[in-house]
């Protein structure tokens, strides 16, 4: 008896953590996230009957619109990490709405873009509302990662998940009316229609958050926006290598091989989003506590992802053969090797989410530009002579590959910023002396 109430006097303790507690929410946001994704995938592969070669375009569609609303975001959601604690609400709001607008803007403009340079991105094959809707996407997801961050400003990612639960469920109903009506492109679409509806619910979420104190600051524009501008490679820096992988499959490997691909590639993410959590979590502590020590903060991290990150991979790695056999036989066959791959690469990934989040918080804007433009020059560089040779099993070597070496620099980066530090603290005049006696 005495040990259960010890278990769960720790356990308090642990979620009494803001850390901590933020972090599980954020992780059992994108656990369901993970979820809901294969059994979205489930559902239009076997139930709905859609072909390997349609799922195929589905993915590259939304695998482009999330790296088009990656790199549009920039740093704003940083920025807004770090602004919004202390402001008024109604200021805190007004900077989620440009940050929004200038996000969603972006991600339009670089859909127009894809689509002018179709040809030469060998995308040629996908029609003009694919873009259309690539655009939407990575709009509509700027918007969503805008609230998510706002809502971490707060320190409650509660409202992160509520919001999502919406997207979820949205996912799983909109494809089948879709379909029924033999809409066109009904993947994107059914994905764009689940994004708004949770983004127009988490607008009523911002509506029950509490008023700051008298005294609140308003917000300086100009440093807000001097910090998004810093942060904008850290906006990309966890995701895009890995959202182009995809798209590049369908440009080199075809639209089946593309489907194949893309199914592994959304159940390993659900390892990388856990990691992400984990980070982000990290990340806000470290902007909210200031100029204090972010060495116990990162450790706390660092057990976090031995504890839920390590054994899920190792699971992911384990049981890959048998993760996609709900899709199919093709699925299973083609893609368990590639998820197995994926599953060992997350030991890589995680260090270096870690890492990324902790450049977020002191804005090392040149560093976190340089990991992503690593990681996409060498999977450019790897992936099309191993796909050459292993398919789109080659693809997930060089995703490996591509990781190993930044991921253990990441490592070894970490354990330098966790070691003890030495406080300068002022010693009084007398230490040494032998004290007076009367």
């Amino acid at each position: 008896m005495f040990a259960r109430m010890r278990l769960g006097l720790r356990l308090a303790a642990h979620w009494q953590e803001p850390q901590y507690r933020n972090a599980w929410w954020l992780m059992l946001n994108n656990v369901l996230g993970a979820v809901s994704g294969l059994a979205f995938w489930v559902l239009v592969a076997r139930f709905l009957g859609l072909s390997p070669a349609e799922v195929g375009a589905g993915v590259a569609i939304v695998s482009l619109g999330t790296a088009a609303g990656l790199v549009a975001k920039g740093g704003f959601d940083t920025a807004l990490v770090r602004h919004v604690p202390g402001l008024a609400r109604e200021e805190g709001v007004r900077l989620l709405g440009i940050s929004s607008a200038v996000g969603a803007l972006v991600a339009l403009a670089l859909a127009g873009a894809c689509f002018a340079a179709a040809a030469p991105l060998g995308l040629e094959g996908l029609p003009p509302e694919a873009f259309l809707l690539t655009g939407a996407i990575g709009a509509l997801l700027c918007v969503t990662w805008m609230q998510d961050a706002h809502f971490l400003a707060e320190g409650d990612a509660r409202w992160s998940f509520r919001r999502n639960t919406v997207l979820h469920a949205g996912r799983l109903v909109a494809p089948v009316p879709i379909v029924a009506l033999a809409l066109p492109a009904p993947i994107p679409v059914a994905w764009a229609l689940a994004i708004a509806a949770s983004a127009l619910v988490a607008f009523a979420f911002l509506r029950r958050l509490p008023s700051r104190p008298k005294g609140a600051t308003r917000a300086d524009r100009r440093a807000f926006f001097r910090s998004a501008g810093r942060n904008t490679p850290g906006g990309f820096a966890e995701f895009l290598p890995g959202f182009l992988l995809p798209p590049l499959v369908l440009a080199t490997e075809g639209p089946e091989a593309a489907a194949y691909f893309g199914i592994a590639w959304t159940a390993a993410a659900g390892l990388f989003l856990l990691s992400s959590a984990i980070g982000r979590s990290a990340m806000a502590e470290i902007t909210r506590s200031g100029q204090a020590p972010a060495a116990p903060l990162l450790r706390k991290a660092a057990r976090h992802h031995l504890l839920v990150v390590a054994p899920a991979a190792v699971g992911g790695l384990i049981l890959a053969p048998w993760v996609l056999l709900p899709f199919g036989d093709d699925y299973a066959h083609h893609g368990g090797p590639v998820l197995a791959l994926l599953s060992a690469s997350a030991l890589f990934v995680a260090p270096t989410y870690l890492y990324l989040a902790l450049l977020r918080a002191r804005e090392r804007t040149v560093p976190l530009l340089a990991f992503p433009a690593v990681m996409i020059v060498a999977l450019l560089a790897l992936a099309p002579p191993l796909a050459a040779e292993h398919g789109i099993e080659g693809v997930a070597i060089a995703w490996v590959l591509a990781n190993v070496p930044v991921g253990a620099f990441a490592a070894w980066r970490l354990r330098q910023e966790t070691k003890e530090v030495i406080l300068d603290v002022e010693l009084p005049a007398n230490l040494g002396r032998p004290a007076h006696v009367e």
